[in-house]
């Protein structure tokens, strides 16, 4: 039997905001797509990211992700949580590491 409580929730490990034009987070089309939206969903969302390789770029966009969901009223470590994972590699090793602690977290949301 399925866990119908889980859905709407979302696991997105070393998470890219910058999108295919590589834009920096102040031009960041998808973070200025988040902010823009007047209400967002109900859902609980992990984001995460590594230090290692092409990971290490991504703390300022989890910075302002994280900024535009408080300011819409989202609460850290209730309806979602930013992960900085000292190690972590944008690679399918490092996301299997990183995988069971964000569907663990989602599950006890």
């Amino acid at each position: 039997m399925g866990r119908s409580d889980l859905a709407g929730r979302a696991a997105c490990l070393s998470t890219s905001f910058e999108g295919v034009e590589g834009a920096p987070p102040l031009h960041s089309r998808l973070l200025r797509e988040l902010e823009e939206r007047a209400v967002l969903p109900t859902a609980k969302l992990f984001l995460d990211y590594g230090t290692m390789g092409i990971d290490e770029c991504y703390e300022p966009y989890h910075r302002d992700a994280g900024a535009i969901l408080r300011a819409k009223g989202w609460s850290d470590g209730e309806e979602f949580l930013i992960r900085h994972v000292a190690g972590g590699a944008h690679t399918p090793p490092s996301w299997g590491e990183r995988l069971d602690p964000a569907l663990r977290w989602l599950a006890t949301r």
